[in-house]
């Protein structure tokens, strides 16, 4: 059934609205709910305590070649300390209009084999709104080399639907809040059965039995973290 929520509902739960200027700097993210902001003043005033805590690669990677810059140079920096080859996925067709990777476009480049262990690539252009169809690349992927890992920077289209990675059928899929009302700090999604694949960076006695154990360093901002529920709670709200 339709929302009942009006928009000076809506405007009256962002403070940085309530101002004589227009804010244009669209990279920066959304304004932040008033809910997330209470959340942590009231965690970092009352109850600052630590939350709790619940590649032998192969020689190839594939990355798309006009994802996000801050989504490149990390896969980059992996092949070079791992001596992988990474492999350029280029987009095919519309490339001066609306260029974007397609499934297709990994047979036709034959980027795929079984020595490619990761590909790399970007739900959403940043700067031209490209989208790619996930489950159609992923599938296309698995079909080749069902061993081959899938990551996904989901930050931009993040705003804009909601997202099922298990339908998906990603390895790895990202994004940040701060597009959606929240903080800046990042959630990731790692399928379960990529846990083989990683290299914990925590600390040496955590059981390897989660993403947060393997992957979490020293833990992220604690108040930014709890304030999450609230951002969820908004969105629900006006849903």
């Amino acid at each position: 059934m339709p929302s009942t929520v009006t928009i000076h509902q809506v405007r009256a739960q962002f403070h940085g609205l309530d101002q004589d200027q227009i804010f244009l700097e669209n990279a920066a993210g959304s304004q932040v709910v008033a809910s997330c902001i209470e959340s942590m003043s009231y965690f970092m005033a009352d109850k600052n305590v630590q939350l709790g805590f619940d590649y032998p690669l192969s020689q190839e990677a594939t990355s798309c070649s006009h994802t996000h810059e801050s989504h490149l140079p990390p896969w980059v920096q992996v092949a070079q300390w791992k001596d992988l080859k990474v492999k350029w996925w280029l987009p095919l067709r519309d490339t001066t209009t609306n260029p974007k990777v397609e499934a297709d476009d990994l047979k036709a480049q034959r980027l795929i084999n079984n020595r490619t262990k990761i590909v790399c690539f970007t739900y959403t252009s940043n700067v031209l709104g490209s989208v790619t169809d996930v489950a159609a690349v992923t599938r296309s992927i698995k079909s080749i080399n069902p061993n081959t890992l899938v990551s996904v920077d989901g930050v931009a289209y993040t705003p804009h639907a909601a997202i099922d990675v298990q339908a998906f059928r990603v390895d790895f899929y990202y994004f940040s809040w701060y597009k959606v009302y929240g903080p800046h700090i990042a959630t990731r999604f790692v399928d379960a059965l990529a846990f083989k694949n990683l290299e914990p960076l925590g600390h040496f006695f955590l059981p390897k039995t989660s993403a947060q154990y393997i992957l979490g360093l020293t833990r992220g901002s604690y108040e930014a973290m709890q304030s999450v529920s609230s951002v969820v709670e908004y969105i629900h709200s006006v849903n």
